[in-house]
């Protein structure tokens, strides 16, 4: 499989006459064992559509004219060459669409925290104190507007935090 999509890539990279030294090479390096008859079993179809192609063929899909050259999503080549979530995380460029998401994430989380927010464990500690700090300053008969003020929130927050909750 290997092999196979190494041709399907070379064939888009390299120009046609450099494409079966690459692929000897890469054999002679990953299956020492095979033959050069091995070697094109498992890439002539690869090689055909990439000679097609250069040759400025197209095919017609879905209605439309294309290259005759296999096009991969990222989730198929993934299957194929049994890259395991470790591994995929360490590549740049094939990567799954949760993986996607998980370093997007991550992207946003590192921004968010280069403007100076705060996690959200540490936003409910620190929510929770003023909560406290409200209620004591509450019991110790100061208004809403003077806990807002002593305590730098908001009039609408010193007021959530001082009133009695109802539990449901």
């Amino acid at each position: 499989m290997f092999l196979f999509l190494a041709a399907c890539f070379l064939g888009d990279c390299c120009p046609m006459h450099e494409v079966l030294p690459e692929l000897i090479a890469l054999r002679d390096e990953f299956a020492p064992g095979w033959s050069h008859e091995e070697l094109l079993s498992s890439t002539t179809s690869a090689l055909s559509r990439a000679r097609a192609c250069a040759a400025g063929q197209t095919v017609e899909f879905d209605g439309m004219k294309v290259s005759p050259k296999y096009r991969w999503r990222n989730s198929t080549l993934l299957e194929r060459l049994a890259i395991t979530p470790d591994e995929e995380r360490q590549m740049q460029t094939i990567i799954s669409k949760a993986e996607a998401t998980r370093r997007n994430t991550e992207r946003q989380r590192s921004a968010r925290r280069a403007q100076g927010m705060q996690p959200r464990e540490q936003y409910l500690e620190n929510a929770a104190q003023q909560r406290q700090a409200a209620q004591q300053l509450r019991a110790d008969g100061l208004s809403n507007t003077q806990i807002s003020q002593a305590l730098g929130i908001s009039l609408a927050s010193a007021k959530r935090y001082t009133q009695k909750s109802t539990g449901a």
